[in-house]
């Protein structure tokens, strides 16, 4: 006759049944699998060619922005306005286009926001940073944990930490 195996202490023995339940690994992959569908329609709202404009530019605006710290340091921040837009550009690009009347910019389908916009002089073609970071780069990084998570079942905490910040994303892009 075997001994019977000693019986873990509360919460860590429903911890270790939850783990085991097929239902709660399931409804935890289609979590996953629903934040990296999100995750997957920003990268393609970036990616996806947008409907061009070529628009009149009312106008410039210049923001000074303070950092209210010992230093009492501050940047200057570029909004271009034109009639249907307004979009936050680069220093050089708001000095390039400051005489000229016109710009041509992309729009990107879904989320409606400004993916480039082209030098007058040039041709070349813009990117504001935030829309790289927040269009790109986190959507990359959030569905690589997550495949990480899926396959491996590591980085719980930055599971969690990218959800709350895709999320974040998505109100931001709405708004």
């Amino acid at each position: 006759m075997t001994k019977p195996k000693p019986q873990k202490a509360g919460t860590l023995r429903v911890l270790s049944v939850l783990k085991k339940a097929p239902f709660h690994r399931r409804l935890r992959q289609g979590h996953l699998l629903l934040f990296s569908a999100l995750a997957l329609l920003m990268l393609v709202d970036f990616a996806w060619p947008g409907r061009t404009t070529q628009a009149k530019v009312l106008g410039i605006q210049v923001t000074r922005e303070n950092y209210y710290n010992a230093a009492q340091n501050f940047h200057y921040s570029y909004k271009v306005r034109t009639e249907q837009h307004q979009f936050s550009v680069s220093e050089a690009y708001a000095a390039a286009i400051a005489d000229r009347q016109e710009t041509e910019y992309s729009v990107s389908r879904i989320f409606r926001e400004v993916n480039w916009y082209r030098w007058p002089t040039s041709g070349k073609k813009g990117r504001y940073i935030l829309r790289i970071l927040s269009a790109l780069v986190l959507p990359l990084l959030a569905i690589l944990v997550f495949a990480l998570q899926l396959r491996y079942g590591k980085y719980p905490l930055m599971v969690f930490i990218l959800q709350a910040v895709l999320l974040g994303n998505l109100f931001f892009l709405w708004g």
